[in-house]
């Protein structure tokens, strides 16, 4: 996307955008019991480190397309979220 001259702040609000619109279906299909609750928590929290770390690897792109800094590097094995 920076080859094609799409800002930064552009790509990363479209990639909330539609984490927030997967979210919004996932909602709407509702739950009718506790474990439908647990599983739907369980989904919501592998739905947000999937779009953590797009930002992050969309973020390097840029970095590496040479739109930014590339000393400051974060190592994939250190979690963000415990257990992955």
């Amino acid at each position: 996307r920076c080859q094609e001259r799409i800002p930064l702040s552009e790509l990363i609000w479209g990639l909330l955008l539609t984490r927030r619109t997967l979210w919004q279906f996932i909602e709407t299909q509702g739950w009718d019991s506790v474990s439908d609750l647990q599983r739907t928590l369980d989904l919501e929290l592998l739905v947000v480190r999937f779009f953590d770390r797009a930002i992050l690897h969309a973020v390097r792109g840029y970095e590496s397309a040479g739109a930014g800094p590339k000393e400051a590097r974060h190592s994939d094995a250190a979690s963000f979220w415990p257990g992955g």
